[in-house]
């Protein structure tokens, strides 16, 4: 393939814009106009749910938010969004005593470990699947958590214990995406919520408190974005323009990655530009970043020496078992990978084209079809539609269309 020239304006977190929304419907007392919100599935996933809680959402790009209508009766789709589901699970006990939440695709699939989760906080749940039934209320004043999996329990909890008419602390143990709660902090600081922590493993929450946002930008999304720096290292010229950049994302670290390796990549103002570039083999712990793991498996295939990534079992329950599609996405394109004691060597390789099975995953899709700017013959995915999840503008940006 020929050397991909692009200006790309930079896509809205998924991330932010979640949690931007969910302290928007928590701001009960006046409207709260959310920027530029991701337009990806899950986001609007959330929208829908919103909507149907009887809140007001109007807008596209820039998102007015306004009025309640909790308590609900009936189930509450959360799409795909583990997320949703998550943060949804501890914050409805505030508002009425069960709920019923489904949601479609690969979430009806996915193993929740919601079960631990609840009983630990004092909630019943029947079954592990969805659709699931969540009962009781939040009655304790300390609470510990294990958050070994995911941290999105964590900041569901985080989201909901201020509402609570009583002081609360929460303890986390085996804490993982730290980064991702950390963000969840600021959004609830952002509304004028407070919580204290030193170290995002203990949290004291008042109680009584109300949420007020009034208006809110998300930041740029940089596991998307990631896929385009690499693209561009791999084989391009690429301009990523309008980024909007606190530091809170913890994939953000992927500029920092390409810098070290030797990427020629440059950032001023709100402005990005890659090139092509020869760069070296990399080591990058994934447990605070497991998003970038599809990105960096693809960097580390046109490396010039081998890569390695640790913790991978961070990546056994995403959209797919991601390890497993990673490595199969490898086996078919004749990637030479050893994966021992929870860390993915990969070695550099001249790969010829094959048919990926993206297992309904956005990031894998995203992961094979950047491929297509070193590949000797097409890689096709068969499933595109999965990547509205996170980046829905991705192939027309890109130009990457090999379904």
């Amino acid at each position: 393939m020929d050397r991909l020239t692009l200006e790309i304006t930079a896509p809205t977190s998924k991330s932010s814009s979640l949690r931007a929304l969910i302290c928007a419907v928590l701001s009960y007392q006046e409207q709260t106009l959310i920027h530029n919100i991701s337009r990806c599935s899950d986001v609007k996933s959330g929208i829908s749910a919103f909507r149907e809680l009887g809140f007001s959402l109007n807008g596209e790009e820039n998102l007015l938010v306004s009025g309640s209508n909790i308590p609900f009766n009936g189930e509450l789709s959360c799409g795909e969004s583990g997320f949703l589901l998550r943060v949804l699970t501890s914050l409805f006990s505030h508002f009425q005593e069960s709920i019923t939440l489904t949601g479609e695709g690969t979430l009806l699939e996915r193993n929740l470990d919601i079960e631990q989760f609840t009983d630990s906080i004092g909630l019943l749940v029947s079954g592990k699947k969805l659709p699931l039934t969540v009962m009781g209320s939040l009655l304790k004043q300390n609470y510990i958590v294990d958050g070994k999996t995911t941290s999105q329990f964590i900041s569901g909890l985080l989201f909901s214990l201020p509402l609570l008419p009583f002081d609360t602390t929460l303890k986390v143990v085996n804490s993982v995406s730290k980064p991702y709660i950390e963000l969840s902090i600021k959004y609830l600081r952002k509304s004028g919520v407070n919580i204290t922590t030193n170290d995002y493993s203990c949290f004291s929450i008042k109680g009584n408190q109300e949420y007020s946002l009034k208006e809110v930008r998300p930041e740029t999304d940089w596991s998307s974005v990631a896929f385009l720096l690499v693209l561009g290292a791999l084989n391009g010229d690429i301009v990523i323009t309008d980024i909007v950049d606190e530091s809170y994302l913890p994939d953000r670290v992927i500029y920092d990655i390409l810098q070290e390796i030797g990427v020629e990549i440059e950032y001023e103002d709100d402005r990005i530009k890659v090139r092509k570039s020869s760069y070296k083999g990399f080591n990058v712990d994934i447990n605070d970043c497991p998003d970038l793991a599809p990105a960096l498996v693809s960097l580390a295939i046109g490396a010039t020496s081998p890569s390695v990534l640790h913790n991978c079992s961070r990546l056994l329950d995403k959209e797919s078992n991601r390890l497993t599609a990673l490595m199969q996405m490898m086996d078919s394109l004749n990637v030479k990978y050893i994966y021992k004691e929870d860390s993915l060597t990969i070695y550099p390789t001249q790969i010829e084209g094959a048919e990926i099975t993206t297992f309904g995953d956005h990031r894998i899709a995203m992961a094979a079809l950047i491929l297509n700017s070193i590949s000797l013959g097409k890689i096709t995915i068969d499933n595109s539609s999965c990547i509205d999840k996170s980046y829905p503008t991705f192939i027309k940006d890109t130009g990457l269309n090999y379904e």
